[in-house]
């Protein structure tokens, strides 16, 4: 079934279904992968796996390639420091400047596709391995304005970091359990920074799964600047065992 089949379907029936699983969805498991360039300029790739609450806007992850611990708190990014650096700062952790319109983003998600802003570009049902799975791409465009604040604020989210869209993947169940999600950005205007990624891939399963997520008290966080001139970047780039690694 392709995406003639998806669109003799009431027009809004996909959507509705979708917006339904994912407000519902509490937590999950979840991996990010990300693709950067290195000093040489060749492409290197960073992956982080771990656990999510979407209702405490909390996430507790561990870089795959170093084993390092990362947090995102709310619109915080929180990276575990390495023993030097905690003795160097007489911290933890770091915090790492993040993007000023994050708002938790599973209510614009579902949003996106409620407004019907979530263009459809392909669905097809697969073998999934308990039960025939129903798989849905949706695309949403970073474009200039919207009258829905919530809408407006993911356009803006998307701008900033310089994507031209996103593409989301949704897999549900025949009867709309929510199974699988996976969100793919490229971000072609940050490509010469070799502190963002070019590309990133987030996966959300196991929707449902406990989640105990201990968050450090301020007295634990060294703060990098907000202000991208500051040379909080460069301290960052002094504590960090990998630069690269920051896959949040």
């Amino acid at each position: 079934m392709r995406i003639s089949d998806l669109r003799s379907r009431p027009a809004d029936e996909s959507a509705k279904r979708i917006a339904e699983a994912i407000e519902g969805a509490g937590s999950a498991r979840t991996r990010i992968a990300a693709v950067r360039r290195d000093q040489s300029g060749a492409k290197v790739g960073s992956h982080s796996s771990g656990i999510a609450d979407f209702r405490t806007h909390l996430a507790s992850m561990r870089s795959e390639e170093t084993g390092l611990e990362q947090l995102a708190v709310g619109p915080d990014l929180l990276h575990r420091l390495a023993p030097e650096a905690r003795e160097q700062v007489g911290k933890s952790w770091l915090r790492s400047p993040n993007c000023p319109y994050y708002a938790g983003e599973r209510a614009e998600l579902v949003a996106a596709f409620r407004l019907g802003v979530a263009e459809p570009k392909d669905f097809s049902i697969e073998d999934g391995e308990r039960e025939r799975l129903h798989h849905h791409v949706f695309e949403l465009k970073a474009r200039r304005s919207h009258r829905d604040p919530v809408i407006a604020r993911l356009y803006a989210h998307l701008r900033h970091h310089g994507c031209r869209s996103l593409t989301y993947h949704v897999w549900l169940t025949e009867d709309g359990r929510l199974e699988h999600t996976r969100e793919h950005v490229v971000l072609p205007l940050l490509a010469q920074r070799l502190d963002h990624p070019l590309a990133w891939t987030v996966d959300h399963w196991d929707f449902g799964v406990a989640v105990e997520i201990e968050v450090p008290g301020p007295d634990e966080i060294y703060s990098v600047p907000d202000d991208p001139g500051d040379p909080g970047e460069h301290r960052w780039a002094a504590l960090s065992p990998n630069p690269q690694d920051r896959a949040l």
